[in-house]
């Protein structure tokens, strides 16, 4: 088979100015708009802090419409968590500093759990209710009657920074996510079926690259998220866009089952099959799979794989049907319920205690050196905190953090005293803040920037606000400029004091949970779909191949023993289910479960071959070749791996 990219055409250059992209161009302007017309927005509304509207549209500031549509519904929807746990907070303990500062940290170590436990949006939303209160409460904590009318300030310049860039967004007709999902899905399609012809020659590739795929398609999710807040047609599209990737996730997995299945068992796999799973013929499969089981000898490892094969027919078909849906707004022929993901449970609990301990400690720094603005500093410590648990690593945000804090204050105080120099006409502020916006804009879309950019956009209107009328106090920019460095440079001082979680142990834990995830399938206590449970085993074995640690020979051991791990934790789900719809009386259906939940090789195969050559009502058929088939790959699953799967409860070297 052709690769994907074999006969396409070249794409042009994009057009540029200045050796920037003209859509960077784009992006900047539009950013620039917004905040400019947040600003003019809270002066003429008298709001009280209206640069914290201009902050709202550079957290926003997004490159896609959706993308920025989504986050802000989440920064809604946060901002008044935040601020209802503030007004809590300031309520219940105000009147002693150190349950305050207690109450606020575990505030915020349960803030950076829970985003620690999610991803994109979610994750953004978990952290901006934390350190909403910092914001809120902790920098008013001198005036606790002013919570308050704090909080409801804050809603009001939330809400217009959400207003502004929503309507420059649409304005300027900024592009739309779903362009480019429907460009890289068609992609990922093309590279799924390529795998397969390989796997189907006996020339498969390793577990590195089917990972990398699978990468891809996993990598979709969070822009496929976005899709419902762009257009009418979204939800549809993206439940379309999630059955796709389900079934092209399923198809690399089935294709690779059989390739090894095609080895093991040679004499099973006939060239009729071949013909059949070659051509697509789902139909054909399916007859030979109903042959059989009607037959007095059935085999158990055959039903098992042309179970395999139909299946890959299915869900191969599926995939490109699923993508045509998709792209004419129809809803899926089958709907995933969700998409889970991998949440690394003692990972984010680590980090909360930290955060926690972290938080605590800097609160009484501060109190204890009595300076007059040192709660400002430890709302900074509390935000460094929440934003550093959104990213992959809290250390590279953390030296990122101490680089871009800084610049942007050196950049804030050119702009404000030697650029504007004291003029009071908005015209020329909105020209003058032009250059360090466009700067920090076109740094924030660049990956190895992203993050210098993105605080520097944030800060900027941070450490120079600018008011209604402009006040240019050197002691005011000053008193920020060096708070916001001593919250930046005390975070990294509390996180370099705490040991840091090590590949190894990252490792161990996602290997461990996926042992455990065997050992409850087998059992039937995991009450997920079969899709979901695909999904998730995916999303794990792209966190695995994320951690680079050890030779190549044994990274890739460890993905082909997870990828094992992953689909026989999917097949015991799938064949507990297919049992419960099995009469209780069909011989083998007891001795099936027992077997199952002790993962028992010989007691799986004989409970197979009970039920393949049981004589059961055809309106069964699913269900009975379903088990069939599942508990013969469980079988000979635990005799490949032998003891590294049968005993799961022992300790397992990561």
């Amino acid at each position: 088979m052709m690769s994907a990219t074999a006969d396409s055409v070249e794409a042009p250059a994009p057009l540029s100015l200045a050796g920037i992209p003209l859509s960077d161009w784009a992006f900047a302007t539009r950013i620039w708009v917004a905040m400019m017309l947040a600003l003019a927005a809270g002066f003429w509304l008298q709001l009280d802090d209206a640069s914290s509207a201009a902050v709202t549209v550079a957290i926003l500031a997004q490159p896609r419409r959706g993308q920025a549509f989504r986050k802000a519904a989440f920064r809604i929807a946060a901002t008044v968590i935040g601020c209802t746990a503030a007004i809590v907070i300031t309520g219940l303990f105000s009147q002693s500093r150190d349950l305050f500062i207690i109450a606020f940290a575990a505030w915020m170590a349960l803030a950076v759990y829970v985003a620690s436990c999610y991803d994109g949006t979610r994750a953004y939303g978990a952290v901006l209710s934390g350190y909403t209160v910092a914001i809120i409460a902790v920098i008013n904590v001198d005036s606790p009657n002013s919570v308050f009318d704090a909080a409801t300030a804050r809603l009001a310049v939330v809400s217009l920074g959400i207003a502004s860039i929503a309507l420059i967004n649409d304005v300027f007709a900024a592009p739309d996510v779903y362009p480019t999902v429907r460009e890289r899905l068609r992609a990922a399609l093309a590279e799924t079926r390529a795998i397969i012809a390989q796997h189907l020659t006996g020339d498969g590739p390793g577990p590195e690259t089917t990972v990398k795929l699978v990468a891809k398609i996993v990598g979709l999710r969070l822009d496929v998220q976005t899709l419902p807040s762009e257009a009418a047609s979204g939800s549809p599209r993206a439940a379309s866009a999630n059955s796709a990737c389900v079934a092209m996730i399923g198809a690399l997995s089935l294709a690779r089952a059989f390739g090894a299945m095609s080895r093991t068992n040679p004499d099973l796999c006939t060239d009729e099959m071949r013909a059949a799973l070659t051509d697509n013929d789902h139909a054909r499969l399916d007859a030979m799979l109903h042959e059989e089981l009607a037959s007095p000898e059935a085999s158990p490892r055959r039903i098992m794989i042309l179970r395999c094969a139909e299946q890959l027919t299915r869900e191969r078909h599926l995939a490109a049907e699923e993508l045509d849906r998709m792209e004419a707004g129809r809803w899926p022929q089958r709907p995933v319920r969700s998409l889970p993901i991998h949440r690394d449970r003692e990972l984010a609990l680590r980090t909360a205690i930290r955060v926690f301990i972290g938080v605590i400690i800097g609160g009484f720094i501060f109190v204890l050196s009595d300076w007059p603005l040192s709660a400002v500093a430890f709302g900074q410590l509390g935000i460094f905190a929440g934003l550093g648990a959104t990213t992959p690593d809290i250390r590279v945000f953390q030296r990122g953090a101490m680089i871009a804090i800084p610049l942007t204050a050196i950049i804030a105080g050119i702009t404000e005293f030697l650029i504007l120099d004291g003029v009071d006409a908005f015209p020329l502020l909105a020209i003058g803040m032009a250059p360090a916006i466009f700067l920090a804009a076109m740094l924030s879309l660049r990956p190895k920037t992203a993050g210098l950019g993105f605080l520097m956009l944030v800060y900027l209107p941070v450490i120079f606000p600018p008011s209604n009328p402009q006040s240019y106090d050197p002691q005011s920019y000053l008193y920020t400029a060096v708070l916001s460095c001593a919250g930046v440079l005390l975070f990294g001082l509390i996180l370099f004091s705490f040991p840091a979680t090590t590949p190894k142990e990252r490792r161990r834990w996602l290997v461990n949970t996926v042992r455990r995830d065997v050992l409850r399938a087998a059992a039937g206590r995991i009450h997920r779909t079969p899709e979901e449970m695909r999904y998730l085993g995916a999303d794990r074995m792209v966190a695995l191949s994320n951690i680079k640690i050890g030779t190549p020979e044994g990274q890739a051991w460890r993905l082909g023993y997870l990828l094992s791990l992953s689909v026989a934790t999917l097949v015991a789900v799938r064949a507990n289910q297919a049992l419960d719809e099995l009469p209780r009386a069909l011989p083998g259906v007891r001795e099936a479960r027992a077997a199952l939940a002790r993962l028992d090789a010989q007691g799986v195969d004989a409970a197979a071959l009970a039920l393949a050559r049981s004589e059961c009502p055809e309106r069964y058929f699913e269900a009975r070749s379903t088990v069939v088939a599942d508990l013969a790959f469980i079988a000979g699953l635990s005799r490949i791996r032998g003891p590294r799967f049968r005993h799961l409860t022992s300790a397992l070297s990561a």
